[in-house]
């Protein structure tokens, strides 16, 4: 009964699901992604890809195609990187080992993509107890939250690379921590520190402040963006200084949504950017009224109907305010 009642929620959500999200996956397969990550790399930039499980999905085949990524990274490019989500492999220690283990194998990193507010003790408890012994490791840091100032300095001691986020949700005990604030609060508690810092945000002011901190304290950093987002201004923004972009790559079998044009057009690219911000204006019409449920009533059923799907995270990736 309880099953039958998760397939009809997916099934009456999933439309509102496409169209949030098909414009930042690049299909339901590795292929896919790797397809996006070749063109990528012809136009002199890096990549990160991640896997994006639905509600069919098992703690089990995740780590598989973690694992099947991670080999196809290190055959493709040496520079790429493999973003994981902990709560996907239900935090198990024995599946989080054998990726780790598949990560020093191939040589290619693993990075670890932060999700809600309630899954981040636990994240970080089974993180600090698995992957001590582990250098080649990323983890993300969200600005919304108060408690990243102090896990950026969890992640310097353990010698990790470290990617700073807006973030999709609201830090649940401090929820007036302005994502901007927070972000520079983070990146001064990073730089001439960290070992590596990703700048990750579409928000070319706060970008260019953040790497303007960061090249100042002599801390290596790159700028990523997200697949599927307007990259013309970042891009332009930040041209004429010295320093690498990646994006990040999702594919996985989200419903069947996949973005069928190349992340960078040959022709005429002012015109993708310009259909994409149309996108982005239907999306925030579209999904308006959702603002008020963020971290209660709709957000809420939907966790409990299927908590492993990021529910939330489609909605704010329509709204645009994560990166």
């Amino acid at each position: 009964m309880k099953r039958q009642i998760k397939r009809l929620a997916v099934r009456a959500i999933a439309p509102a699901l496409k169209v949030a999200a098909r414009s930042y996956i690049a299909g339901p397969h590795l292929e896919d992604a790797l397809r996006v990550a070749r063109d990528i790399k012809d136009h002199g930039h890096h990549i990160t890809i991640g896997l994006w499980d639905g509600p069919d999905d098992t703690a089990q085949s995740i780590a598989e195609g973690y694992l099947n990524g991670l080999r196809r990274l290190a055959e493709t490019d040496k520079h790429a990187y493999l973003s994981i989500k902990l709560p996907a492999l239900d935090y198990s220690t024995e599946l989080l080992d054998r990726t780790l283990e598949g990560s020093a194998q191939s040589g290619t990193r693993v990075h670890f993509d932060s999700l809600a507010p309630d899954t981040a003790n636990k994240s970080w408890s089974v993180l600090e107890d698995r992957v001590r012994s582990h250098t080649n490791i990323g983890c993300t840091l969200p600005s919304r939250w108060r408690r990243s100032v102090h896990d950026a300095d969890k992640a310097i001691a353990l010698g990790w690379f470290v990617r700073v986020v807006k973030g999709q949700w609201a830090d649940p005990v401090s929820p007036e921590v302005n994502p901007r604030q927070g972000y520079i609060a983070v990146i001064e508690r990073l730089a001439g520190r960290a070992r590596h810092v990703s700048v990750a945000t579409h928000d070319v002011s706060l970008a260019t402040q953040a790497i303007e901190i960061l090249q100042r304290a002599g801390t290596p950093c790159d700028l990523e963006l997200l697949f599927g987002l307007p990259k013309g201004p970042s891009l332009k923004a930040l041209s004429g200084r010295s320093i690498d972009v990646r994006f990040y790559v999702p594919y996985g079998t989200s419903y069947g949504m996949h973005r069928t044009r190349p992340p960078f057009r040959t022709k005429n690219d002012r015109h993708q950017i310009h259909e994409i911000h149309q996108k982005r204006k239907r999306h925030r019409s579209l999904f308006r009224g959702f603002r008020g449920f963020r971290g209660n009533s709709f957000s809420k059923v939907c966790d409990s109907v299927y908590p492993r799907i990021p529910w939330r995270c489609f909605f704010r990736l329509a709204q645009i305010n994560s990166y």
